[in-house]
């Protein structure tokens, strides 16, 4: 089933309030981007900072940060059911993934532009989904990177049952053809 689901990426607790109230009006399910100013430049609200969720979404947090084992305890207590997290985190990707499952979540692995799809390979039977970045990662408004279509289309091909999303630069002009690429 093709869906979107909106994403929350907020410099502070009262952006991120203002952004979720009118987000949950328009969906059940919302992605919440988290930044720490190591692995992206930009720097989000904290997760720690918010203190609910709405009980009633589906709410996949999307970790851009060096050590995602670090917001799993917060994730749980929010009431996350999907962590997503970047092969490229110094940690050992398969471990990570292993310790996300472990805490009951779902788990995608996410894919900044740069990164070949081989590095996905080995890990792709023990994720739920792929998130591939067809932006770089950490700030909004972006223009899509054309090639990020063509890693989607390639990856749709080699792994058919897969979930794979896409995240950035994502406009009603090039939904269509991401839709059609495998997302």
């Amino acid at each position: 089933m093709k869906k979107i689901i909106p994403t929350i990426l907020a410099e502070n607790l009262e952006d991120f309030n203002v952004k979720l109230s009118k987000i949950a009006e328009l969906s059940d399910e919302i992605q919440i981007d988290i930044t720490d100013g190591y692995f992206t430049e930009s720097k989000t609200v904290e997760l720690i900072d918010i203190k609910e969720l709405p009980a009633n979404k589906f709410f996949e947090v999307h970790l851009m940060v060096n050590d995602p084992l670090d917001y799993l305890f917060h994730c749980k207590w929010l009431g996350v059911k999907r962590v997503i997290f970047h092969d490229e985190v110094e940690a050992n990707t398969s471990d990570v993934i292993k310790k996300i499952k472990d805490e009951g979540f779902e788990v995608f692995l996410a894919l900044n532009p740069d990164t070949e799809l081989s590095q996905l390979t080995p890990h792709i039977p023990n994720v739920n989904g792929v998130l591939i970045m067809s932006v770089n990662p950490g700030y909004g408004g972006q223009e899509i990177i054309p090639e990020s279509i063509g890693k989607i289309r390639k990856l749709r091909s080699e792994f058919p049952e897969i979930i794979i999303g896409a995240d950035g630069g994502i406009k009603k002009e090039n939904i269509k053809e991401l839709f059609d690429a495998g997302i």
